[in-house]
């Protein structure tokens, strides 16, 4: 499982709870483990242990076009230039978000 769970993220995969339980099952349907349930307390007790956290995606971020990636970037550094990086932050870090 954990080297499915590897290749899946390295691929980009976006990993969820139902995903990690169907694919347990499917392991265990192959090793014949009729006990097995995969829990939504065994999918927490694996992401724990192997230390996997959940991200949330938003619609948005996946929509943005790279093509104008340096040129955007090279912009924003114009921008931001006159001011003092500690005073750079973005509206996700904060508390009102």
């Amino acid at each position: 499982m954990t080297i499915w769970v590897k290749n899946a993220l390295q691929t980009g995969l976006v990993l969820t709870n139902d995903i990690l339980s169907i694919k347990a099952l499917e392991f265990a349907f192959l090793l014949k483990e009729d006990k097995f349930k995969g829990s939504n307390r065994w999918v927490d007790s694996f992401k724990k242990y192997y230390n996997l956290k959940q991200y949330n995606i938003h619609d948005k971020a996946t929509s943005t076009s790279l093509e104008n990636f340096s040129t955007m970037r090279e912009d924003l550094y114009q921008m931001l230039k006159d001011y003092n990086p500690k005073d750079i932050f973005n509206c996700n870090e904060t508390g009102l978000f």
